[in-house]
């Protein structure tokens, strides 16, 4: 199958689960695009990038400034205007026109839809004139709203959307509820990654025949813990993995640790990442004088967080709702962890429930509570036969429902469905 894959950006050192799609597609023989709005600025790549050379698989249509960009889509909806005025005049009133009418939103944010809307039109020249595609898969609603203009103007393949969290939670709850309709209509299928989202995507009035639950695993021979060398840390070492934003909910981890340490001196905390947040978290460990205690690492690559999870004792990953509404959707470091027989405290959020089983492979505590943290590292961190149980339990969920080989492969049975035209009954959404 010849494949295009339309992200936001490229590489995303966070999004290790496109890249994974990417490779596991190549490697069975498929034929992979990737088309970029922007290049990701992460200083830190992936070794997949250049061993599977894809910088050469890249094409990026938004690296110009932003008055070339409104020049270039102009010309396209001009062109087109000329060239099909009734279906041009279709889509004004579908789309722009609604936008324009709806006084429930601002008219800053009326322009950041209409230019949300428009970004099809920096792309289109791009496919139009290159490769047909059996498949266009956006990832990210935000982009399968732009697949969704491109396949309306006649670009071929069947279009195929996966929704991870923001889009669906911070992106959405800013707009109207008919901001996806568009894409709805146009879509051949979309990908929730649970079925907390496959929800919210019926909600928005989604077509249940149209959805499928897709989820994101990992590779379980690259996080295999019998491969990794044997603890060498002494005391007990607790590890974060997650950029420093407001819904990974570090300071909460910290401020756990803080009263750990009081009858656990020998606990450490590492996290894993960088981010807007970081001034204010080591603020936050100076002031609460654990600065011994717990350690800012920064961004990291695979191998370094392999040798990470293979020294620590517990996974803690905190997430919650923040105050615009952006949340999480089954973050993968979960099932690195769990892969990794790590025993995980996390929080009932998003999709985490279905991805870490409560008193089974971790413990799920309320968000932002600090004392059920607490409680919950305390458990684990005094009885090393639990965390051995849950840790094995963990690998095992992996094993069985993110196992990222098996998954590869059920995406490819999905693409060759939906070129037969087939949907997807509600009651079987998940499978």
């Amino acid at each position: 199958m010849r494949i295009a894959f339309i992200l936001g950006k490229f590489p995303s050192l966070s999004e290790t689960f496109i890249l994974d799609q990417i490779t596991g597609l190549i490697q069975r023989g498929h034929s992979v695009d990737i088309i970029s709005e922007t290049r990701s600025t992460d200083k830190i790549i992936h070794e997949d990038i250049r061993s599977f050379n894809l910088e050469g698989r890249v094409s990026y249509f938004k690296p110009l400034q932003i008055r070339k960009r409104l020049l270039i889509a102009l010309k396209h909806i001009t062109s087109l205007m000329i060239s099909k005025p009734r279906r041009f005049m279709d889509l004004v009133r579908d789309t722009y026109l609604g936008i324009l009418l709806d006084f429930t939103v601002p008219i800053s944010l009326k322009l950041n839809m209409i230019w949300d809307n428009t970004k099809w039109a920096l792309l289109y020249e791009l496919l139009s004139r290159g490769k047909k595609y059996d498949i266009i898969h956006c990832h990210f609603g935000q982009n399968g709203l732009i697949g969704a203009y491109l396949k309306y103007w006649g670009i071929s393949g069947k279009l195929i959307t996966s929704f991870y969290g923001t889009d669906l939670t911070q992106y959405i709850n800013k707009r109207p509820k008919s901001t996806y309709s568009f894409l709805f209509k146009m879509g051949d299928l979309f990908l929730p990654i649970c079925s907390y989202f496959r929800d919210i995507l019926v909600d928005l009035g989604c077509d249940s025949r149209k959805i499928k639950i897709q989820h994101i695993g990992v590779n379980l021979e690259r996080f295999n813990p019998e491969a990794m060398k044997q603890r060498t840390n002494k005391g007990i070492r607790i590890l974060s993995i997650g950029r420093l934003v407001e819904k990974k909910g570090a300071s909460y981890s910290i401020k756990a640790i803080s009263r750990i340490i009081q009858d656990c001196p020998d606990a450490h905390l590492s996290i894993v990442g960088d981010g807007p947040e970081r001034k204010r978290l080591e603020t936050l460990i100076k002031s609460l004088h654990v600065a011994g205690n717990v350690e800012l690492l920064g961004a990291r690559d695979r191998r370094e967080i392999q040798a990470l999870y293979a020294n620590s004792d517990i996974f803690l990953l905190p997430s919650v709702t923040t105050s615009d509404g952006d949340q999480e959707g089954t973050p993968t470091v979960l099932m690195e962890a769990q892969a990794m027989q790590l025993p995980v405290v996390t929080t009932r959020h998003s999709g985490i429930p279905e991805v870490v089983h409560d008193g089974v492979s971790g413990l799920l505590v309320a968000e932002k509570d600090v004392d059920g943290i607490v409680h919950a590292l305390n458990e684990l961190i005094h009885s090393p036969e639990r965390r051995a149980i849950m840790g094995a339990q963990g690998r095992a969920i992996v094993k069985s429902e993110f196992n990222n080989e098996k998954l590869i492969e059920e995406l490819i049975t999905t693409y060759a469905r939906v070129l037969r035209g087939d949907t997807w009954r509600p009651s079987n959404a998940a499978k």
